[in-house]
């Protein structure tokens, strides 16, 4: 199976991510209120009121991910847990995501990726009302990574994709430092949550590197 035929399995990735974005009532900012979670793998702290979103059982391996809504200040956290996590993380790079910046938060070393999404409402509409920012913040633990999203609408927190932004200050960096992680060696593997063979991965890895190797290429 050739790259360009992953390609199409990990955008549809994104796309369902992005597509799970609703649209929310007006309401004010509130940086005050904080809701504690604890899922199959990690445990944290949201800023705002954070309720959680079901997921489908019937899915495969979805006790290895979770998603939470804050419908008040516009944010939309998805999260997973997976080995292999970093070839996703270099698939993602190579196709428009970009070089993370790499942060220490007690002790952990996050990559954090900023982009920007159209989410599936008004995709026609190409004012800054219609664009969502999104940070995916990836760190390993126990041969595992643990992968989160963090998707906001971009006119209703400050947002210009730094690392001192209001969303990143106020919700991304405050959420990462209050993340404990748990035992995810049982955590799935890249190739299961992509239904795809287990030799199909070091292929990937190799066109990766491919890419990468090209002097033309840049991120």
């Amino acid at each position: 199976m050739k790259l360009e035929k992953k390609h199409i399995v990990i955008i549809a990735i994104i796309v369902v991510i992005v597509a799970i974005i609703g649209a929310y009532a007006l309401g004010c900012f509130d940086f005050s209120e904080k809701t504690e979670f604890n899922n199959n793998f990690i445990s944290g702290t949201f800023t705002g009121n954070v309720t959680k979103k079901p997921i489908d059982s019937s899915l495969n391996n979805s006790e290895w991910t979770d998603s939470y809504v804050d419908k008040v200040n516009f944010i939309e956290y998805n999260m997973s847990c997976v080995k292999n996590g970093s070839v996703l993380m270099d698939l993602y790079s190579i196709q428009g995501l970009g070089r993370p910046e790499v942060r220490d938060i007690n002790g952990v070393s996050w990559n954090i990726y900023y982009s920007q999404a159209v989410p599936t409402t008004n995709t026609n509409s190409t004012d800054n009302s219609s664009v969502m920012n999104v940070y995916v913040c990836q760190a390993d633990n126990n041969g595992a990574s643990v992968i989160i999203y963090i998707i906001s609408s971009s006119n209703k927190i400050k947002c210009d994709g730094s690392l001192f932004c209001d969303l990143y200050k106020n919700y991304v960096e405050s959420l990462l430092k209050s993340i404990s992680f748990k035992d995810n060696s049982k955590a799935p593997k890249l190739h299961e949550v992509l239904g795809l063979q287990e030799s199909d991965i070091p292929e990937i890895v190799k066109e990766i590197d491919e890419v990468k190797s090209n002097p033309n290429f840049t991120y």
